[in-house]
């Protein structure tokens, strides 16, 4: 006999057996009690959530002739249990997602039922309808004979039209708590009669994020690695998941600074192959767990990614603020994973990050350093820039740090996770002869700032950055950037070392409260008003020294 997967071998057979959503499974068995059914029901919510088995069991629930339906006794309950039954059709609408497929179920619609009270059509993934599938549906869901019963189900449901959703009863399945998932893997592996370490079930659960079906499908997978004695090993080894251990321990050369174990725990880890998002959701939540217990006074009942004694050894040596700072770095360095192209480097740059937060020493030494240095250096790099343009070898920037804070004050980063994306599409136009010498630069660089009109860019080599900047102007390069951007932006470009005093400025500046007015005084301009209007001689050199002749325009 072919081995049946788990998911279906449990999948339940009566409402009591349905994990979590206990107000549908509520709410429907008054309203079959009442006999105050509805013609069409949506059923929309994550996957692996009970919308199917829910599905199936009103409609066994509906045409089941005894009392307390279903019984899954009866001929009926058989039928639709086997898939067998004449009355009862579903349909995938991602395979049958087209107006001539509606259509035909429609013409079957006005017939009575072979065998049942009703005739029940549940259509899986209705947000894959087309257009005019949707319109040749909602006629009949308006008007249905009193023999249907319409059962939607669909895990997007803005894509469903709202004209379809308002003739529908719509019930929204939640995702399933950790307990409920863990409650019904116990009730499985004990009818299977498998053993397994209590830590195996937790890691499952967690792993499903509240989906039974993929529970069991994972549980599955699991038994069948590890056969009859389930342990955290083989779960870690399956799914690419740290164990607790190397989290902590992790988190341990954080505190303590230790950067060489660091990088080398982090280097074994991603040559094992580790999912580096869900790390960095875990320690996400072993941090944010040791707020918590500090916050709490202690209460362990909050642990349960931790220790308790492990807590409190992070909290002896970092204060709560300090570990909402690494909390924030790991949330910050989690949003650019969705268009980084190599995840295991912001996850390293993250890290290295998180340590500098270490009583806020280093950061709080750097940030002393570039402003108490800031203004003594400016004419010893003046005279090294001088000396470095007389030999022709490296040229540097003359950043106004003083206007970039400004304009930072307005910048935007969802804008800037958008530019993000569409700048690693520059490397399309290299081939291209009118924008190649360009696109060998700019490919070097990376976005770090998007706000209304300009875009800043950083890169290794100060040299590099005054090229670009010198380049910016040519009727090519202005091309390409419209080309990239489909909108116009004014693209400057700083040394990675100049872009990181300007972040430390800036965060020195917000702790203080005394960042600059934001930079809707500064306007870009476009060819036609520059003519129009004239600049102040001191303020357009700071200008053009950062964005190029006639780029702003101050406005009193």
């Amino acid at each position: 006999m072919a081995y049946k997967a788990l998911y279906r071998t449990y999948r339940p057979n009566s409402f009591e057996e349905v994990v979590g959503q206990k107000y549908i499974v509520t709410t429907l068995k008054n309203a079959i009690e009442q006999n105050k059914i509805a013609h069409a029901y949506l059923f929309c919510g994550p996957r692996g959530t009970g919308k199917t088995t829910v599905a199936k069991l009103l409609a066994k629930a509906v045409n089941c002739p005894n009392e307390n339906p279903p019984c899954n006794k009866c001929e009926s309950c058989r039928m639709i249990q086997e898939g067998t039954h004449p009355d009862i059709v579903e349909i995938d609408a991602a395979s049958n997602n087209g107006v001539d497929e509606i259509r035909n179920l429609i013409e079957r619609v006005k017939y009575a039922p072979l065998h049942s009270r009703y005739k029940v059509y549940i259509i899986d993934e209705v947000h894959m309808l087309t257009a005019g599938a949707f319109n040749a549906l909602l006629k009949t869901l308006e008007e249905p004979p009193s023999h249907i019963i319409f059962i939607l189900a669909t895990t997007e449901v803005q894509k469903v039209i709202p004209t379809i959703i308002s003739r529908c009863q719509r019930f929204d399945f939640g995702r399933v708590s950790i307990p409920d998932i863990v409650y019904r893997l116990k009730e499985v592996l004990q009818q299977e009669n498998i053993t397994y370490e209590n830590e195996v079930i937790d890691l499952v659960s967690d792993l499903s994020e509240g989906g039974v079906r993929d529970a069991l499908s994972i549980l599955d997978q699991v038994i069948a690695y590890a056969q009859n004695n389930l342990k955290v090993t083989h779960v870690n080894e399956i799914y690419g998941i740290t164990t607790p251990t190397e989290k902590y321990n992790l988190i341990e050369d954080i505190i303590e600074g230790r950067t060489q174990e660091l990088l080398e725990s982090t280097g074994r880890i991603i040559d094992n192959g580790m999912d580096i998002k869900r790390l960095t959701n875990d320690l996400i939540e072993i941090l944010k767990e040791c707020v918590m217990y500090a916050y709490t006074k202690y209460d362990d009942s909050l642990l349960s990614k931790i220790e308790r004694e492990k807590a409190k050894t992070i909290l002896d040596k970092r204060s709560p603020e300090e570990l909402l700072e690494m909390i924030d770095v790991l949330i910050d360095t989690a949003e650019k994973y969705r268009f980084a192209s190599d995840v295991n480097s912001y996850f390293e740059v993250a890290l290295l990050k998180m340590i500098d937060t270490k009583n806020g020493k280093t950061k709080k030494t750097m940030i002393q350093k570039d402003l108490v240095s800031i203004n003594q250096e400016k004419g010893e790099e003046h005279i090294e820039k001088k000396s470095r343009k007389s030999k022709k070898s490296e040229v540097a920037t003359d950043v106004d740090y003083e206007l970039w804070l400004q304009l930072l004050v307005d910048a935007d980063k969802q804008k800037r996770f958008v530019v993000e994306n569409i700048w690693q599409d520059i490397v399309v136009y290299e081939k291209d002869v009118n924008y190649a010498r360009y696109v060998s630069k700019l490919k070097n660089c990376s976005v770090k700032a998007v706000g209304d009109g300009f875009v800043l860019l950083a890169t290794k080599l100060a040299a590099e950055a005054d090229l670009i900047n010198k380049e910016k102007e040519d009727k090519e390069f202005k091309e390409l950037l419209k080309a990239i951007f489909n909108e116009e932006f004014v693209v400057s470009v700083l040394a990675d070392e100049e872009f990181m005093k300007l972040v430390e400025l800036f965060k020195d500046r917000q702790a203080r409260n005394c960042l600059p007015e934001p930079s809707s005084k500064v306007i870009v301009e476009t060819e036609e008003d520059t003519k129009k209007k004239e600049i102040k001689d001191d303020v357009d050199e700071r200008m053009s020294s950062l964005f190029g002749d006639g780029m702003f325009d101050i406005v009193d």
